[in-house]
């Protein structure tokens, strides 16, 4: 294992982390550039580089959130619901239109 990711011994190395909590690639990316930036390159330039690696990843994981988000928006406003009175009671019929 390389001294920029910790050692095997290491609770806190990126990939035990990343596991531990199930960051999934984009979030557990995020993590690794943060906790190595400086470490693995270390030059100004190294931990720029690895801090717009971050930032490129949590850009990402926010776009697909995002996307998501409206999708499901999009199919609650395709749901709608029928008042359909029978003998004074209320039913709720799905349509899908």
């Amino acid at each position: 294992m390389s001294d920029h990711y910790g050692r095997d011994g290491n609770p806190h190395e990126p990939i035990n982390v990343i596991e531990y909590y199930k960051l999934g690639f984009n979030i557990g990316n995020v993590v690794k550039y943060i906790l190595r930036a400086g470490i693995k390159y270390p030059s100004i330039e190294g931990k720029i580089e690895d801090l717009k690696k971050a930032i490129w990843y949590l850009g990402r994981e926010i776009d697909n959130l995002e996307k998501e988000k409206n999708k499901i928006e999009d199919m609650s406003h395709e749901i709608q619901f029928d008042d359909v009175s029978k003998d004074n009671e209320y039913d709720a019929t799905l349509r899908l239109e």
